[in-house]
């Protein structure tokens, strides 16, 4: 047993001494073998608007790349473009996944990230362009600032412009969120001097309504990026502003009394004169014979921010077919003492293009009273 055991542990260092033999020979000859070669990510910037997280340093060609981009305040900011620049290849863009999720293949050079993001804010006035602080900026789905017609919700932007007869090609206007109102649903008209009241007769542009068709419209919010500039002078200007678009038949608004005050002073008997209050955008109609004033006075709940179309009308009864007929239009100088409706701040009464004898009432003044007053006979 002795000389078998010595015989066996003798085997094991003869195997041991070979394995040895054998593995500093191949230290010996041995190769270094590097890993693959990785090039360097930079990132952007660090930005107020959106936060990146999960990019590495480096990769190897070939290699997927992951990363976040996400916005910080998504309702007042929008993410543009996410650009892989290599350093010897053209760069490439990147698109996001719905919870910013970014990837893209590493090329077989350094990269730069590049993120286009723009954080919004409200621009009213600018150059030649301004939006009342007071206009409307919730729209429903479906909804209209027109009582009868196609369901159009419409924005007035006042123009300073002189001798400007159109557009320039350069103008432009977009939402941010494309979701919400698409620019395809956007579009605008130009209200020139001979559309509104007191033409001078010429064409030159005073107005432009932003027109948005609401059947193309989703609720949520968006910002609204208006550029208008002259095709005639060197004038322009940028404004910013967010709507609001709500599911149908849900816009909530504050509610006031406005009072209408009446006077006669023609011959023309009072029963015989009748008003429509129409809310343009909510489209309630309110007929108000001048029987219904209570002591000269008529009070209706105004919502404000809404415009309203008053129509002001005289007709004769006509006892043998038992109807009133034969109306007859009344004129601006006829129903309105100057500067009565004109100096209640920003209210402001234009004639309807379609029917001379309706006005367009605009209040935005809380606590106001407005008076409408015969002033001379037909």
């Amino acid at each position: 047993m002795k000389k078998l055991h010595k015989r066996l542990f003798a085997g094991l260092l003869a195997c041991v001494s070979v394995v040895g033999l054998t593995l500093g020979l191949a230290a010996c000859g041995e190769e270094q073998v590097s890993g693959p070669t990785t090039y360097s990510i930079q990132a952007p910037a660090q930005s107020d608007v959106y936060t990146l997280t999960g990019l590495p340093e480096s990769a190897a060609e070939g290699d997927t790349v992951t990363f976040k981009v996400v916005l910080n305040d998504p309702e007042n900011s929008s993410l543009g473009d996410i650009i892989v620049e290599p350093t010897f290849d053209l760069a490439f863009e990147v698109t996001p996944a719905a919870d910013g999720t970014c990837t893209f293949t590493m090329p077989a050079s350094p990269v730069e990230i590049t993120v286009e993001a723009t954080a919004y804010s409200e621009v009213l006035s600018d150059g030649a362009l301004s939006l009342s602080s007071s206009a409307e900026r919730t729209i429903a789905v479906n909804g209209s600032t027109e009582t009868w017609g196609d369901p159009v919700w419409k924005l007035q932007v006042a123009t300073s412009w002189n001798n400007t007869t159109s557009l320039s090609s350069r103008s432009y206007i977009t939402s941010s969120n494309q979701s919400v109102i698409p620019d395809s649903a956007i579009t605008l008209d130009e209200i020139t001097s001979i559309d509104l009241v007191g033409s001078s007769g010429s064409n030159e542009i005073r107005r432009v309504d932003i027109c948005i068709d609401t059947t193309n419209i989703s609720a949520g919010t968006t910002w609204i990026e208006l550029y208008l500039r002259s095709g005639n002078v060197s004038s322009e200007g940028t404004l910013m502003f967010k709507l609001t678009v709500v599911p149908e038949e849900q816009i909530e608004v504050e509610i006031m009394d406005v009072v209408f005050t009446f006077e006669n002073t023609t011959d023309y008997a009072t029963e015989n004169i009748f008003f429509n209050i129409t809310d343009v955008i909510g489209g309630e109609i309110m007929a108000v014979e001048t029987g219904d004033f209570v002591n000269g006075e008529y009070t209706f709940e105004y919502a404000v921010g809404h415009s309203y179309r008053v129509t002001c009308s005289y007709a004769v009864y006509n006892e043998n077919e038992g109807r009133y007929e034969d109306m007859t239009s009344l004129y601006l100088n006829e129903w309105v003492g100057q500067g009565v409706v004109g100096s209640q701040a920003t209210n402001s009464l234009e004639r309807d293009d379609e029917n001379d004898h309706r006005y367009i009432l605009t209040l935005t003044t809380e606590g106001i009273e407005v008076p409408l007053v015969i002033t001379d006979s037909l």
